[in-house]
């Protein structure tokens, strides 16, 4: 393949020219560009004691739905899918193979009564969705096991960015009160307008997630991530998330980060698995996750451990 062709192949992020406007040093995971850093050093301190937001527009994003949806993914994912009895509700999980072997780290989020969103990192969607797509088929006596569930694979349909740390949702309140208001004065749709108190992120996400258009209108679905302090991952259009980015970066205080840093935090959170993207899988133990593996068996994979 040429160097043409495969420059073809590789996938830029929408918020591609905000990143070189910030003078971002760019590089490759999986088939997508990513940024690494912005020309300064990583702190391997990790100060979440100021915001930070960074594009996740890299990750996989896979839509698992139908009635059948969560006894399929009890019975796919390490993950104790039945205790997520919300919509907002969400889990860090392993794939693994019959054999034990992690095929990739995700994040499952309860979106509606019977749908669920899975995150994967870049290198594996395409695996893990081919790996959920024939499970979710696998027939026993001419009749599928797993009934009424689909896998819709939505990674181009939606960019990601992620906003964390100390004030983050300071921020995403005050862009909120900002946009409802014109010259100075609440605007007529405004929740400023005199009819209670103004809108706030802090109790929109207290169920863990948020659907709404609090910002210059623009539909957006909104995930916390309890594991990493006051992150917050958004999901929207490619358009849409370059007007937001841009309305970040306003915000003195906020520091834009790349994917050394995301991944710095990740492994100090140990929700990282360092070599996955190379195809050098290991079992949960050798990767310090057993934390992710639940009690009981029942999931694919399971008797390999024992």
């Amino acid at each position: 393949m040429s160097e043409s062709e495969q420059s073809e192949q590789i996938i830029q992020s929408p918020l591609r020219v905000e990143h070189i406007r910030l003078g971002a040093r760019f590089g490759i995971f999986g088939d997508h560009q990513i940024v690494h850093d912005y020309g300064i050093a990583v702190n391997e301190d990790l100060p979440l004691d100021h915001p930070l937001v960074l594009d996740l527009s890299f990750q996989g994003v896979l839509r698992v739905f139908g009635a059948g949806a969560a006894y399929f993914l009890q019975a796919v994912l390490t993950a104790d899918v039945e205790r997520l009895d919300h919509v907002g509700a969400s889990a860090y999980s392993l794939i693994l193979t019959s054999d034990a072997d992690i095929i990739d780290l995700v994040y499952v989020t309860r979106t509606g009564e019977s749908e669920y969103m899975i995150i994967t990192d870049a290198p594996n969607t395409d695996e893990v969705y081919e790996w959920l797509h024939d499970n979710s088929r696998v027939a026993l006596h001419g009749k599928r096991v797993f009934d009424n569930v689909e896998i819709e694979d939505q990674t181009d349909e939606l960019a990601r960015l992620c906003i964390m740390g100390k004030g983050s949702l300071d921020i995403l309140d005050e862009l909120a009160r900002t946009a409802h208001t014109v010259g100075g004065k609440a605007s007529a749709g405004s929740n400023n307008a005199g009819r209670g108190p103004r809108f706030s992120y802090v109790d929109a996400l207290k169920d863990g997630i948020y659907f709404g258009t609090e910002i210059s209108g623009i539909p957006m679905m909104l995930v916390s991530d309890n594991q990493v302090e006051g992150s917050t991952l958004i999901y929207t259009s490619g358009q849409a998330a370059v007007a937001l980015w841009q309305a970040f970066m306003g915000f003195d205080e906020l520091q834009a980060v790349g994917f050394d840093q995301y991944v710095s935090i990740r492994r100090e959170k140990k929700l990282w698995l360092d070599g996955v993207d190379e195809g050098a899988y290991r079992k949960p133990s050798e990767a310090g996750l057993m934390h992710l593996v639940r009690e009981g068996g029942g999931f694919a994979g399971a008797r390999a451990l024992q």
